[in-house]
């Protein structure tokens, strides 16, 4: 648990993207274990917390009292985890029909692609500029070693950093979109994957 949850919300508040990742990585585990108990779903559990995530993030400026965050974090989980029910127990349709529905051709994927492409890169550009660096290079396929020594880092700590970079922008992507990233969106798991189409890969050099 964090030692000054009060200073750590307040400068999360302000924008500071260390503090939104402590509170990120703090409370990860126990709205996962919040979601299970609502959903039962394991298969929706990480993409709900992390949309859950993503808007904490986003309401954080509007808390004014951080002397209540935990309650007020898990309330917007529960409510997250509740309108996922909702939509599913809403859907009316068969488990066949929906098997159907799958297989046909989507006329509307061109612009389901294109809408994941666009929250990809509005995503992108709201990280740090050493964290687009880190990620252009990966993009381009170079090494954890090569990043590493480029940027001073050590390979942990390029492993860690990609980690958390790629589940932040998935994270984008799942809450403006409610869709998964395709393998073609998809950011690369290890170096040596390029992303196609990506907007942002020309060289960079880390500082």
């Amino acid at each position: 648990m964090l030692e000054d949850l009060a200073d750590t919300v307040r400068r999360a508040q302000a924008g500071d993207m260390g503090a939104q990742t402590e509170l990120v990585r703090a409370y990860s585990r126990r709205l996962r274990g919040l979601v299970r108990t609502v959903v039962r779903q394991p298969s929706a559990e990480e993409d709900l917390v992390q949309m859950a995530l993503i808007k904490m993030v986003r309401a954080l400026p509007a808390l004014r009292d951080r002397n209540v965050f935990e309650s007020w974090l898990f309330r917007l989980a529960r409510t997250v985890a509740v309108d996922y029910l909702r939509r599913q127990r809403c859907r009316p349709i068969t488990v066949a029909a929906e098997r159907e529905l799958l297989n046909a051709p989507d006329q509307r994927r061109d612009d389901a692609v294109a809408e994941i492409s666009e929250s990809l890169e509005r995503a992108f550009q709201r990280l740090s500029p050493r964290d687009r660096d880190v990620m252009r290079l990966i993009v381009q396929g170079h090494s954890y070693r090569a990043i590493a020594d480029r940027s001073g880092m050590s390979v942990g700590a390029v492993k860690t950093r990609v980690s958390r970079i790629r589940a932040f922008l998935r994270a984008s992507v799942v809450g403006e979109t409610g869709t998964r990233c395709t393998k073609s969106q998809e950011l690369p798991a290890r170096p040596g994957f390029r992303l196609l189409a990506a907007p942002w890969a020309p060289a960079v050099a880390i500082s």
